[in-house]
């Protein structure tokens, strides 16, 4: 959220009044996709220091409990104990998500079907389906759409067809598709909608800029403006605009950047961008660390079975547990995961097999961890990312 906030002020105080819209429009288009992509920026190999703590805080703080989940894993346990919480709100997240994409679809369907179209000509190589619903000029995909009525009497104005033939030839559907899914999925964050309307703003501006590069000159397609904005407030140029954007229109008619002012807005902005990328990538690496070296010191533990799981690479303790390894120290009854991923068990000297259980009743295991240079050392390539050493005594 914070991450889309200094962007939209960003975009906003660099972009505002920039009269260069194709690359404003790059640059919405790449603001909604950084949003999106960059939370999902991983570092790996590495695990969440945060999580291990969590988890090993609910441990402690759930012993009683766990003494009747000896099935359970620790990770099992955390989703007993805050499901609670969890589970209603990606219940609402998912209602909400599901009515939004069902409504999504209901709107596109009728674009896409045709149903409501009743005839089809054209304007200069551009499709034209006419319909009789009682609506302004609009486009979707590469199809101009107007009032049957209002085109056969005359009443469509040819600037207005420039101005819509301006979003096909651009193929601003491909961006409005894009923000509205974007909505589906992220209708909690509301930067999302705020780039939303910069989007359809900037469409305009570029449809308006079209428009008057195409011949239409600067005072009749102002003039036409206001008079169709008055005329017909459902109208594809003014709809879901108030007079303020109108007025904003009319303004970037005639506004034109500075080779220079443009190069410096864009310098800023791109600044910005990357500072808000490393600073993402420092915090989430600031929480991550190599899976060996989890547990700063050597320690030891007590159990009743030792297994080591291929799919995820964690080691569990299973049955009466008491563990004493680096900053853990736990005791109780159930199926315990408390050194991360591990990339090479050693237990008493020999490579330990995954998806393999070992007794371990009435032993002390002590254990030895290994970062990822001194494993290279020992074991060569299979300790490449660290090792955990177990032996095992009476």
């Amino acid at each position: 959220m914070l991450c889309s906030a200094l962007l939209y002020g960003g975009f906003v105080v660099c972009f505002r009044r920039a009269g260069n819209f194709r690359v404003s429009r790059w640059l919405l288009l790449l603001c909604l996709l950084f949003v999106v992509l960059v939370p999902l920026v991983e570092i790996a190999p590495a695990q969440r220091l945060a999580e291990e703590s969590s988890e090993q805080s609910l441990v402690e703080a759930t012993v009683g409990t766990l003494s009747e989940l000896s099935t359970q894993t620790v990770e099992a346990t955390s989703e007993m104990v805050t499901g609670a919480y969890v589970s209603p709100l990606m219940g609402l997240y998912g209602l909400i998500t599901a009515f939004l994409l069902g409504r999504f679809v209901l709107n596109l369907y009728p674009l896409v079907s045709g149903k409501f179209v009743r005839e089809r000509t054209d304007f200069q190589g551009v499709k034209v389906a006419l319909i009789d619903q009682a609506v302004g000029p609009f486009s979707f995909w590469d199809t101009i759409y107007l009032n049957r009525a209002a085109y056969h009497a005359g009443q469509i104005d040819e600037a207005l067809l420039l101005h819509e033939m301006g979003h096909v030839r651009q193929g601003h559907t491909l961006d409005i598709l894009l923000v509205e899914l974007m909505q589906v999925f992220y209708w909690f964050n509301p930067f999302v909608y705020l780039f939303k309307k910069r989007m359809q703003a900037n469409h305009e501006y570029l449809a308006d800029a079209y428009a008057l590069e195409a011949g239409v000159p600067v005072a009749a397609y102002a003039e036409q403006l206001l008079h169709y904005t008055v005329r017909d407030q459902t109208s594809a140029l003014a709809s879901g605009f108030n007079y303020a954007l109108i007025k904003n229109r009319l303004l970037m008619l005639s506004t034109h950047d500075q080779p220079r002012r443009g190069l410096l807005r864009l310098t800023v902005f791109a600044s910005l961008m990357l500072g808000l990328l490393l600073f993402t990538v420092g915090t989430q690496a600031k929480g991550l660390t190599p899976t060996p070296e989890l547990a700063a010191s050597d320690g030891y533990f007590y159990g009743e079975r030792l297994t080591w799981s291929g799919p995820d690479q964690k080691v569990y303790v299973k049955g009466k547990v008491e563990i004493k390894v680096g900053e853990n120290d736990i005791t109780g009854n159930g199926t315990f995961s408390f050194l991360g991923k591990v990339g090479l068990l050693i237990v008493d000297g020999k490579s330990f097999t995954p998806d393999t259980t070992l007794d371990i009743a009435g032993k002390k295991c002590s254990v030895t961890i290994l970062s990822p240079t001194k494993a290279r050392e020992k074991y060569g390539h299979a300790g490449r990312s660290g090792a955990v050493e177990i032996f095992t005594s009476q």
